[in-house]
């Protein structure tokens, strides 16, 4: 059975123009703008480990 959680106030968005991403799919990105380097470095070390696409 799926576990449920609250979602957080504010998902920090990965911004992928012409990308159809579909709930538990998977997508291979290769990150590099510092940036989003940096978000992805502040979601991991939060509980739910969530970003928006």
């Amino acid at each position: 059975m799926a576990q449920r959680f609250d979602l957080p106030e504010i998902i920090p968005v990965f911004p992928l123009p012409g990308a159809l991403l579909l709930p538990r799919a998977r997508l291979p990105l290769h990150l590099f703008e510092p940036r989003y380097l940096a978000m992805l470095e502040d979601v991991l070390k939060t509980r739910e480990r969530l970003i928006g696409m």
